[in-house]
């Protein structure tokens, strides 16, 4: 099994002048944390608007999918499906 503590030197002998924060870096992360408090204000969502839901069916205009559908249009040729050319032009 291999350590894991590979480093020479400990966090303890470190100066801890280095651990101490500039002021001019504590302005910058108090600036930078205010821009994120208004960005994130400005970004707050209104209050979603209800999607309209279609009400059900009218009963006449309600499919049957027990019965085939009506054929519209002109009635299909005679003839195998294979030998049925393009609908001539009108």
């Amino acid at each position: 099994m291999t350590g894991i503590d590979t480093r020479p030197v400990s966090f303890d002998t470190l100066d801890g002048e280095l651990l101490l924060l500039d002021p001019e870096v504590e302005r910058l992360f108090a600036e930078v944390d205010t821009i994120l408090c208004e960005a994130r204000a400005r970004m707050a969502a209104p209050p979603r608007v209800p999607v309209p839901v279609p009400g059900p069916w009218p009963r006449a205009s309600r499919p049957c999918f027990g019965h085939p559908a009506r054929l519209r249009g002109r009635p299909p040729g005679t003839g195998r499906a294979t030998q049925r050319g393009p609908p001539p032009p009108r």
